[in-house]
């Protein structure tokens, strides 16, 4: 019988899995929080657009939808690892839940994950 692979945190059924390695398997409950900054990979910036603008001024590269349910400003304090402060301009969009998405390089399987060994019973 084959199973599937489990959170490493809480022990729940995975459907996330970080793919550089393989072995790290989330649920849905522990891959994210309201409180994670999120990864800088999926962070956007409100000055985007002007780096292509060849000197003229653009539009701002601006999030839609309602703050700190759609999206939120990405914030940390320097006792974090650096400050980074609304006035930055970076902004991550949230999940249904306002939580930031993980890293790309996590994929997501509502189905979960079977684990690479299977068990005599």
């Amino acid at each position: 019988m084959n199973t599937k692979e489990s959170c490493i945190i809480c022990g729940k059924e995975a459907v996330w899995v970080y793919m550089p390695q393989g072995d790290s398997y989330y649920c849905d409950d522990c891959i994210s929080n309201k409180d994670d900054i999120g990864c800088s990979c999926n962070w956007e910036n409100v000055n985007d657009n002007r780096l292509y603008s060849d000197g003229k001024d653009m539009t701002d590269h601006l999030p839609e939808g309602i703050e700190n349910i759609n999206w939120r400003w990405v914030e940390q304090p320097e006792s974090h690892g650096g400050k980074i402060s609304k006035e930055d301009g970076y902004w991550i969009t949230l999940d249904n839940r306002q939580r930031p998405y993980p890293c790309c390089e996590y994929e997501y399987s509502e189905n979960g994950f079977y684990t690479f060994e299977y068990r005599k019973y």
